[in-house]
């Protein structure tokens, strides 16, 4: 979305992905959350889980935010080392992009906040095990996320968006749709920028 062009991020993303069923079917949900806002940066479904997979989160990702991390985080899976450099490193290193693997619940560095966010993840899934195609899924996951981001309150009682600076004056999906036009029509860079993003998925 062209709003993640003016959210304001922290220094720190995790990573993750994780098994969910639809339909009888194992999906891998993929996603990158700023730690700081708790903001879904990006997230897309596959049915496998591969370097691929991996390379399309960072990508979007890298697509969709102005800002770069100092650090990015994930678990142990392999296919995210590649997958890493080739997106951040592949030309030019990117601001010195940390890449760190998580060491646990108990260690400092760690994917702590999105695995609590993937047990909710599970939870709204089990309303999908009606829908028998990919895209219908993943249409019901984008109304979740956007949900998630600009309207779903956390400590503080502030929304990943707020917490980012975007998300005042958003009571309902007709501000936020309001809002993500005008932005769209007063910066044309935005817009060439977001419609590679689309693309991507």
């Amino acid at each position: 979305m062209c709003l993640l062009f003016i959210l304001k991020l922290s220094d720190i993303w995790i990573a993750d992905e994780t098994v969910i069923d639809i339909w009888g079917t194992h999906y891998w949900f993929w996603d990158i959350v700023d730690s700081e806002t708790r903001f879904l940066i990006a997230s897309h479904l596959s049915k496998t889980r591969t370097e691929t997979d991996a390379t399309k989160l960072f990508t979007m990702a890298k697509l969709r935010s102005k800002f770069r991390p100092k650090v990015i985080i994930t678990d142990k899976l392999g296919q995210y080392n590649k997958a890493f450099n080739y997106v951040f490193y592949l030309n030019v290193a990117e601001d010195n992009i940390d890449h760190l693997k998580s060491e646990g619940f108990e260690s400092e560095i760690n994917s702590n906040l999105i695995e609590r966010f993937h047990s909710t993840v599970k939870q709204r899934t089990k309303v999908m095990r009606d829908l028998k195609e990919k895209k219908s899924a993943r249409i019901v996951m984008d109304g979740y996320m956007t949900h998630y981001n600009f309207f779903k309150e956390h400590e503080g009682g502030i929304t990943p968006a707020q917490a980012g600076g975007i998300g005042e004056g958003i009571a309902n999906w007709g501000d936020l749709i309001g809002l993500a036009l005008d932005i769209l029509k007063q910066t044309p860079k935005i817009r060439t920028e977001w419609e590679k993003g689309f693309k991507v998925e």
